[in-house]
């Protein structure tokens, strides 16, 4: 079917934020002593998620959801970028297709670092927005009712192994990013194309997707 959308992912995707998500946990962990013993390396988890998993109760994790949300809004700005190319990628796609973002971050993340995203993207689904993040489907599905389209309509752009589960799950045409921090993916019979930049991103959209 022909392609009439193209699915986001945000982090490490867009917004060049991986090494700052990384120092604002690090940060957390020292500040409050807590012991670390997680893989924060992996994206995908939030973070309740990982906090939750390192201390016993819910007052703690309140503490340090706090300590590093003050942190996060004191630094951003000097933490965080969009990675080189992508507007410019975006305002072309949306000459010809929907665009859709699908993210595991919180919204007031997303507001802080890309606070025009409504001037590109036609359906924007957060963790918030969601009882259950990617891997799930539940965000894809969400967006496919807001625009109303079929998943063989749309191509996912992305660059997380949960990326990847979720498009294998509902078999949607992949595209993994690799200009930001790169996640190695164990063997899997579902294919994908790499890219290295955004150049080739549209031209793979444009020559071979669409």
């Amino acid at each position: 079917m022909i392609t009439k959308a193209i699915f986001f992912d945000f982090d490490n995707t867009i917004a060049n934020d991986a090494p700052f998500i990384i120092e604002c946990f690090e940060y957390t962990f020292n500040k409050l002593g807590i012991k670390n013993n997680l893989d924060i390396n992996l994206f995908g988890p939030t973070e309740y998620s990982i906090f939750s998993k390192l201390l016993d109760d819910e007052k703690k994790i309140k503490e340090a959801l706090d300590v590093f949300s003050d942190y996060y809004i004191k630094n951003y700005k000097k933490g965080i970028s969009i990675f080189p190319g992508i507007r410019e990628v975006l305002e072309r796609l949306k000459q010809d297709f929907k665009l859709s973002l699908i993210t595991n971050s919180y919204k007031y993340r997303l507001k802080n670092i890309l606070p025009d995203a409504y001037d590109f993207f036609d359906s924007i689904v957060t963790v918030d927005d969601v009882e259950r993040k990617k891997p799930d489907p539940e965000g894809v599905w969400k967006s496919l009712k807001e625009l109303n389209l079929n998943k063989e309509n749309i191509v996912y752009v992305g660059d997380s192994l949960d990326d990847l589960l979720v498009c294998k799950l509902l078999e949607i045409k992949f595209i993994r990013v690799l200009w930001g921090d790169k996640f190695s993916f164990e063997s899997t019979d579902f294919s994908y194309v790499d890219v290295e930049s955004p150049e080739e991103l549209l031209d793979i959209i444009y020559k071979k997707l669409s």
